[in-house]
């Protein structure tokens, strides 16, 4: 539950004359921008990581509580983001998308490297992981890329209407800290953030896909050069040459768009090469 202290499930247990006067007030108050003023405060769990430093807070993962009012508006608006990203967001993208998921990227990438050890050709992949993706997302770019999107502009200022003025607060074993200004960032507890993220990675998709050549599979007629997760993503080239290039591009767009890539420097390689006759990691 969020700061309210209201719990949707009350709402699902009361007659259907309530839910339905409840459904009216809650369209008229998104017609209107007249929102609820403790919808603007978000609270933060901070969650150790299996096999991190606990006194390193910035390797904690944060979770974001919402006012249940708020998810419920969201869930009706969220069904034009799904459109919008049915439409427009490349097929590369697998992440938080109906009737898709890790295993058919997994296949992708086994493919490749059977393709490769038959051929007794080069294996080449590259592995990139956003650092705080959802709230590091600027939200000037994630207007610009809504609309680029093909968003409904009367959506894009309901949700900016509800991102205005948004303040957060962490728990602590001391209690609640004081409120801090939210200025940047898709909530990571709004159950619309991880559609409206992938807008921003398409920044990254698009980009990779015109200036960069993948992957070429036995009888394809076109390479595959990217997989993603949400934002993990896996790249797939035929030399070290044009993985770099693919290296500078994710870098490049990140950079323009504020995103951030997160060094892992015991976990993940950055790119991965291997014959027949051994293997070479670059950190």
């Amino acid at each position: 539950m969020g700061c309210d202290g209201w719990n949707a499930y009350l709402l699902k247990k009361a007659p259907e004359s309530v839910q339905r006067r409840y459904w009216q007030a809650l369209k008229d108050a998104l017609r209107t921008h007249d929102l609820p003023e403790e919808w603007k405060e978000k609270v933060a769990m901070l969650f150790m990581k299996p096999g991190e430093d606990p006194c390193e807070l910035g390797r904690r993962r944060d979770i974001w509580l919402e006012c249940h009012g708020h998810k419920l508006a969201m869930w009706m608006l969220g069904e034009e983001y799904n459109r919008a990203a049915a439409e427009t967001v490349p097929t590369s993208q697998a992440g938080c998308t109906p009737e898709r998921g890790c295993p058919e990227q997994t296949l992708v990438m086994r493919c490749q490297k059977e393709q490769c050890a038959s051929e007794k050709t080069m294996c080449v992949r590259g592995y990139l992981d956003m650092g705080t993706f959802f709230m590091s997302c600027t939200r000037e770019v994630q207007w610009e890329v809504e609309r680029w999107c093909g968003v409904k502009p009367e959506v894009i200022e309901v949700v900016q209407a509800l991102y205005a003025g948004c303040v957060g607060r962490y728990e602590t074993a001391y209690g609640l800290t004081e409120t801090f200004d939210i200025a940047e960032g898709n909530i990571q507890g709004c159950n619309c953030s991880p559609t409206r993220s992938k807008y921003q990675l398409r920044l990254i998709q698009e980009t990779v896909r015109k200036l960069c050549q993948g992957f070429r599979f036995r009888g394809a007629s076109k390479s595959c050069c990217q997989l993603w997760f949400c934002d993990d993503g896996a790249f797939l080239t035929q030399d070290l040459h044009t993985m770099q290039l693919v290296m500078d591009t994710c870098w490049m767009v990140t950079r323009v768009a504020g995103l951030r890539i997160q060094i892992k420097k015991d976990k993940k390689t950055a790119w991965q090469a291997s014959t027949g006759k051994g293997e070479w990691r670059k950190r």
